[in-house]
């Protein structure tokens, strides 16, 4: 079923937010790319504390496969996320229970946030690196429930033309990764992924995208650190 622009009309201004609904039926947006052949952004609005699950998907000619982006929420929230370039269509699964509206646009990739070197979000987001010299993140997440999952993870300029498939990876990032672990003598991480109040250090290789997503708002920030 195809999003319609008539549900939560009254939430959601139509002009700024094509396609809007809730929490009581399913549907499958189709992702119209403002640039063809990149990544974009869904900026996603949602009000309520009914439950909500959104997946990217690939359909093809017989097949489906499941793609980023994926996020749950129980609450309000105001994020970004990135949407691969092979993701084709974005679903929103039904819940009975306490109701929830949400509203979608896609957006090019362009209108991420540029990262200088530290900033603060309380909601999922993504940010564009623009430092093609290798680095070391640090992030801290604060005001975060006990049972909140959350992960900050890095997709370099490399993938981001590519599928962004779990089983993918960059081979010239590798290099740089083996290069960098080789001279300080510690294994590098390239995501952070926990539960509640937490933090931690990752690596970036270059220029690229870096996705913070959660299940719920919460304050966090991210600083680059001494490599």
């Amino acid at each position: 079923m195809d999003a319609g622009t008539g549900m939560a009309a009254a939430e959601f201004p139509e002009a700024e937010f094509p396609f809007v609904g809730d929490n009581s039926r399913g549907c499958r947006v189709a992702v119209k790319r403002p640039e063809a052949g990149r990544p974009a952004l869904v900026h996603l609005v949602k009000r309520g504390k009914g439950e909500f699950i959104l997946s990217g998907q690939e359909r093809g000619a017989g097949a489906t496969r499941d793609t980023l982006p994926s996020v749950y929420s129980t609450d309000d929230c105001d994020a970004r996320l990135l949407v691969p370039v092979n993701t084709t269509h974005l679903k929103v699964e039904p819940f009975d229970g306490e109701p929830c509206s949400w509203a979608m646009r896609v957006l090019p990739l362009g209108e991420a946030a540029a990262f200088t070197g530290e900033h603060v979000g309380e909601s999922s987001d993504v940010l564009y690196r623009f430092d093609a010299m290798p680095g070391l993140l640090e992030v801290e997440v604060e005001r975060a429930q006990d049972h909140q999952r959350w992960e900050v993870s890095f997709v370099c300029d490399h993938q981001l033309g590519g599928p962004l498939y779990v089983d993918r990876f960059c081979r010239e990032c590798e290099a740089v990764t083996d290069r960098e672990t080789e001279r300080i003598g510690t294994r590098l991480a390239d995501y952070v992924e926990a539960t509640g109040e937490d933090g931690g250090r990752f690596f970036v290789p270059g220029s690229g995208v870096i996705t913070f997503v959660s299940e719920d708002n919460c304050r966090w920030s991210l600083r680059a650190a001494r490599l």
